[in-house]
């Protein structure tokens, strides 16, 4: 259960126990540690990959958190990276989240120095998390999420051609989920045209993917061009449909 004042700490290896946890916090300079419970498996009994760190306050863990995520743990063997999560009440599954996209990051710009940007100007900062490729390098782009929709309204417009972190403009822009494609839909993403059923199965949710895409907010839209790729998705659709159903009664026809 989600606590005030505690991280999720992923992918750890067996060796890691309570005490390389905190010592291993403690060594990058975060004395706020209180107590780490690592999770074990109920069947088995061995450690199941993860933990809770628990800090003196929410606000506590929140800056640790940024100031560690994508860093090297001291010690580890073969070298491992933190992957830490917010794991407080503060903003429960309840409570609606609004994200902004930040591009056009210089490699110097990490997750600790996108908070306190954002973070300074604005109350209802939850996270900042800067996306980086299976080496650690920075792909140039962030997400911000927010509380408040009244100020994440605000940073979309201020926000956008900020100077002072990095070296180069921010770029932002609204971030929305990325579209979930199953089997048995065609592009549109709502029929299916398939006359068999399909079983989608699908992997646990790994938080550290890319969830979001930007979305270009100020760019004028072409009503003509939109209005003419509908119709055309639309007519492929029709046919789509119209075939499955003559080859149903065509295979239906063959069986008699």
């Amino acid at each position: 259960m989600a606590r005030e004042g505690a991280l999720w700490m992923g992918d750890l290896a067996d060796y890691m126990d309570e005490n390389f946890i905190i010592a291993a916090f403690r060594a990058l300079g975060e004395e706020n540690v209180q107590n780490v419970k690592v999770m074990k498996n109920r069947y088995t009994g061995h450690p199941a990959g993860y933990c809770f760190v628990n800090f003196s306050s929410d606000q506590a863990a929140l800056t640790a958190m940024h100031k560690l995520n994508g860093k090297v743990i001291p010690h580890s063997q073969p070298p491992v990276r933190f992957k830490l999560n917010h794991s407080s009440t503060r903003g429960n599954n309840t409570d609606k989240e609004y994200s902004l996209w930040v591009g056009d990051l210089t490699p110097d710009v990490d997750d600790f120095a996108l908070y306190k940007t954002f973070g300074s100007r604005y109350n209802s900062i939850k996270t900042a998390k800067v996306i980086y490729d299976p080496n650690g390098q920075s792909k140039g782009f962030a997400f911000v999420r927010f509380y408040s929709e009244d100020e994440y309204k605000d940073a979309l417009t201020h926000m956008n051609g900020f100077k002072g972190l990095g070296q180069k403009p921010l770029k932002v822009s609204y971030a929305v989920p990325k579209k979930q494609h199953y089997p048995g839909m065609n592009h549109m993403g709502d029929y299916n045209t398939g006359l068999e059923e399909r079983r989608c199965t699908g992997d646990a949710k790994d938080t550290s993917k890319e969830d979001f895409e930007p979305v270009e907010w100020n760019v004028p839209i072409d009503v003509d061009k939109a209005n003419a790729e509908y119709i055309e998705r639309s007519e492929e659709l029709w046919q789509a449909i119209e075939k499955a159903r003559w080859t149903f009664w065509e295979e239906a026809k063959e069986d008699e």
